[in-house]
């Protein structure tokens, strides 16, 4: 198989006058491609991945879809890693789980979402993704909510693999996930992916830097608007849209849901006997109203 990554070339054109005018250009190069295999959300890969298990609930849904398009063939596919006490799970865009797979010490074994797809983690304000980052997921504790940040790494020949899950933090997980989809230098810089007027802003705003016009630090934040605005950050204190709620049918019915149908039906049965004996009673006046 010839593997191929489609990628872009980014020149900046700086000509040296008194105002330097900053421009992106953007030069294109076959990307993305394997032999024989078109590109796009048909592509098949080797089956190495699992479907989205819908059983995972949240309270939360994830954020809509951002960065470079060649990423979005991961969405619909799950990647799991098992350790001695944990089954993870990794769904791309999606969400990221634990499951206890330990033989049972404790009554109740845990299984929960250690966040939902939210952003990415950029390499400073560069040009470039470097993580993804899984929020607001179950509760840690009354303060804190579980989080993840999974590190996409080169692996050539591989659609996916999760592997070094660990928790430097209380209930803040790090993960590495390997793809050959990041295997091109180009496959996660930022400008390519923008829109033209995104694109525009960025010449802007560095136009200004280079000129001197803004410092460092307002490069920065006017950066990190832009990429808020192109949906590669979220807002800070973002709350993602409430997840439908589902009830699940009970499978058993506990001791007082038993006792109260108990006691309905006695209620049940109580009236129609009593409604037996008014109409009895009735009959038997008329009788003796007769005679």
């Amino acid at each position: 198989m010839i593997f191929i990554f489609t990628a872009f070339i980014i020149a900046s054109t700086i000509t040296l006058t008194e105002n330097t005018r900053v421009s992106m250009k953007v030069i294109g190069l076959p990307i993305n491609q394997i032999e024989n295999v078109p590109i796009g959300d048909d592509i098949k890969w080797p089956n190495n991945s699992n479907e989205i298990n819908n059983e995972w609930s949240s309270t939360v849904m994830p954020a809509n879809y951002s960065g470079p398009p060649h990423l979005k063939q991961l969405m619909g596919h799950c990647f799991s890693l098992t350790d001695q006490k944990y089954k993870y799970n990794f769904c791309p865009f999606q969400n990221f789980t634990q499951e206890e797979v330990t033989p049972a010490v404790s009554i109740k074994k845990y299984k929960g979402v250690l966040g939902v797809w939210g952003e990415w983690e950029l390499a400073g304000y560069d040009n470039k993704l470097t993580a993804m980052k899984y929020v607001q997921g179950d509760k840690c504790d009354d303060k804190l909510n579980r989080s993840s940040t999974v590190v996409l790494q080169c692996k050539n020949d591989t659609f996916g693999e999760l592997s070094e899950i660990k928790e430097p933090s209380r209930c803040q997980y790090e993960a590495k996930f390997s793809t050959q989809l990041v295997c091109h230098n180009h496959s996660l810089l930022i400008y390519p992916w923008l829109t033209g007027a995104a694109k525009r802003e960025w010449d802007e705003i560095y136009t200004s830097y280079i000129n001197e016009h803004i410092p460092a630090t307002d490069l920065k934040l006017s950066l990190k608007y832009l990429f808020i605005k192109s949906g590669l950050l979220l807002k800070p204190k973002t709350q993602l849209r409430q997840a439908p709620v589902t009830v699940k049918p009970k499978s058993s019915l506990n001791l007082c849901d038993i006792k109260m149908i108990q006691l309905r039906t006695e209620v049940r049965s109580l009236r129609e006997v009593n409604t037996w004996l008014t109409a009895e009673m009735k009959k038997l006046m008329q009788d003796d109203d007769w005679k």
